[in-house]
């Protein structure tokens, strides 16, 4: 969840957590991620009140890419929980 300039300049990258949407409420914060988007197995949450900095090396394979709606249901979450002002 950075951008690609921000994968160059650095060793860490920012990523959301995601889990198993089962019994789990679905918010802004808490976005859902349907099963087959972006390589998910099944339908998962994004937490994006878990938001962390990694080291990239801890990162073992892409499994896939979100679409677009995904991104922006998690950037809204970004938005809310540290609470950005988006620009228009």
């Amino acid at each position: 969840m950075q951008r690609d300039v921000a994968n160059r300049a650095g060793r860490t990258t920012i990523v959301i957590p995601v889990t198993d949407a089962k019994d789990k409420s679905v918010t802004v914060i808490t976005p859902l991620l349907r099963a087959g988007d972006g390589g998910l197995a099944k339908d998962s949450v994004g937490l994006c009140l878990q938001v962390r900095a990694v080291d990239r090396q801890r990162m073992r394979k892409k499994i896939g890419f979100l679409t677009a709606a995904s991104v922006d249901a998690l950037s809204r979450g970004l938005i809310e929980i540290l609470d950005l002002e988006k620009n228009s």
